[in-house]
């Protein structure tokens, strides 16, 4: 399989749609009384476990377990666990800690030139959301208020990264080319996840929870990646009615789990389904289904030129993106709109502000993204010099 080939056809295109919908979802979808009419329609599980929230944006939230996929699905042996923590573990863990202290701090002077700064101690607890240390030990159901100028939309996300990497590294060339270890593995950091969630129920610093279940998303990528499944999916033929029926099957069986396993939007609180321990196999199960069904999609969407090039350069920026959304997009709304901290979208932003500072968000993170990459991957290989 060439890599170089599947990263430049649908891979890239599929980072790119999820990254977008992603920056979409935080800045229109998440006005849940401008979609839904409700007052808080992002609820998804219950009480008493129903679920509150639309069965497709369950569905497309599955879509984010797909960047963990492809971290393993391109892992490449032989590196060794140090050179492979050196290249990803560092780098993420210094490029989020930057962002977590300095993006607040600039959020912070503007509003306050604006008028509009929170008290100095809002810039504490923004710290605390960025490195993952707010509600530390306590229930993982315990909710605390976004910080009004934090900016880490999504950096649960990211140390999930970070934790996963940590736990793959330390066994993927163990169990690299043996599917029945691998397969092994899997089920044991399920199970980890599982256990976790039903008896121990703390969030840790970092969001280190996550870890478990990223590294399982991770080696089933790597585990994908020895049967060159995106390859295979890449050469679909419209001719085919094997093709179309392994897509249409994949389709109906995503809905049909979806449908009976809500699986929520609550991946940082390990809020992935109201089935007790078989949640964390569901969940696992239903993520892998629909990284076959979006693989399929953007393999559709990458025959056509037009769309394939206007998603291909969000796609080379997906870190950068979810690293600098909440940061640009509030920029961007704080001398027009009087934010809470009940969530980081302003209460009274409507609509259609929302959709334009949602396009215009995605079009200037882009830009700070190509320009901006040379110069901080130099800086970045300073400091990894200096700490080696």
């Amino acid at each position: 399989m060439s890599d170089y080939v599947a990263r430049l056809g649908s891979v890239d295109l599929l980072k790119g749609v999820l990254i977008v919908a992603i920056v979409f979802v935080h800045l229109v979808l998440s006005r849940s009384d401008i979609l839904f009419g409700a007052a808080d329609a992002a609820v998804d599980i219950g009480p008493q476990g129903e679920s509150t929230t639309s069965l497709l944006i369950q569905a497309l939230y599955l879509g984010l377990m797909i960047f963990f996929i492809f971290s393993g699905y391109f892992y490449r042996p032989g590196r060794g666990f140090k050179e492979n923590m050196r290249k990803r573990f560092f780098q993420l863990v210094v490029a989020l800690s930057i962002c977590a202290i300095v993006l607040p701090i600039i959020i912070y002077i503007w509003m306050a030139v604006w008028g509009k700064a929170p008290d100095i101690s809002d810039i504490l607890i923004a710290f605390q959301w960025g490195f993952g240390l707010n509600g530390v030990f306590e229930p993982l159901d315990v909710f605390t208020e976004h910080p009004i100028c934090g900016a880490c939309v999504g950096y649960y996300f990211l140390w999930g990264m970070v934790w996963g990497f940590l736990i793959f590294y330390a066994v993927a060339d163990r169990v690299y080319g043996d599917w029945k270890k691998t397969v092994l593995v899997i089920a044991i950091l399920l199970v980890v996840t599982t256990v976790y969630r039903m008896f121990v129920d703390m969030k840790l610093p970092f969001y280190a929870q996550i870890g478990p279940i990223a590294a399982a998303f991770m080696l089933a990528g790597m585990l994908l990646a020895e049967h060159d499944v995106i390859a295979k999916i890449e050469s679909f033929s419209f001719r085919s009615a094997k093709c179309w029926g392994i897509f249409l099957g994949s389709v109906l069986l995503a809905v049909v789990l979806v449908y009976l396993f809500p699986s929520g939007l609550e991946f940082d609180y390990l809020n992935i389904g109201r089935y007790g321990w078989f949640s964390a196999f569901i969940y696992f199960v239903e993520a892998m289904v629909m990284f076959v069904v979006m693989m399929h999609l953007s393999v559709f969407l990458s025959k056509a030129s037009l769309i394939r090039e206007l998603f291909d350069v969000p796609g080379r920026h997906t870190l950068g993106i979810l690293l600098l959304h909440g940061f640009v997009a509030t920029m961007m709304f704080v001398p027009f709109f009087n934010k809470g901290n009940g969530s980081w979208v302003p209460d009274d932003m409507g609509l259609a502000p929302s959709l334009i500072i949602a396009l215009a968000t995605v079009v200037v993170c882009v830009i700070i993204c190509e320009y901006g990459k040379k110069y901080l991957e130099k800086g970045m290989d300073k400091f990894l010099t200096k700490t080696e």
